[in-house]
Formats: C-alpha cells, structure tokens, sequence
C-alpha cells in the first residue's frame, strides 16, 4: 500500500517545518504527525535517516514554546527514538568487537 512516507510526505513536512521556522502551527502539528508517522512500520527506517539529519529542527520547534506540552512530547518521544536507534548501533558495534 502507498503511505505518507512513501510519496515524500516525511520530506515535506520536514521543509515546512524548516521555511516556517518561526510558525508555532507548524511546528507543533508537524511534530505531531512526525510522531504518527513512526508507528507505520513501512516509515521506521527513513525517519530515523531522516531525523538524523533534522534534529536541530526538532530542537527547534521545542524551543518555540518550552511551556507548551504537546511541543514538547512530541519532540521529546522524536529524540528517544534516535537515541534508541543510537544505542541499537553501540550494541551491535559492541557484538561484532567481541566477535574479533
């Protein structure tokens, strides 16, 4: 089946949030449909390349409002998700070492 993710729409919402940088709207629902995205297993691989590269938007858009709940839930569960994909690649780095 076609997804968001796979007619660009990751991509699109990350260069809105980039143009508007300075838009609350954007950055909060942008965050929010980031983090709806990553439950379509068919999205988990390229939001986390994605994401990579886009952390300081999402660093961002937290920064627009740090009272505002919603902001920082969503931008907060984005950053565990690269920091679970971070401690996955030491781990397997770490099998591979005692392998030698």
């Amino acid at each position: 089946s076609i997804t968001i993710g796979t007619l660009g729409g990751i991509e699109c919402i990350l260069s809105a949030m980039d143009i508007y940088s300075t838009n609350y709207d954007i950055q909060r629902y942008g965050l929010e449909a980031l983090v709806n995205l990553i439950f379509d297993v068919d999205n988990v691989e390229k939001m986390r390349a994605l994401l990579w590269v886009s952390v300081q938007r999402i660093v961002r858009a937290m920064a627009l409002d740090e009272t505002d709940q919603e902001i920082q839930t969503h931008g907060g569960e984005l950053l565990l998700m690269l920091e679970d994909d971070s401690e996955s690649d030491d781990e397997e780095e770490e099998e591979e070492e005692a392998k030698q």
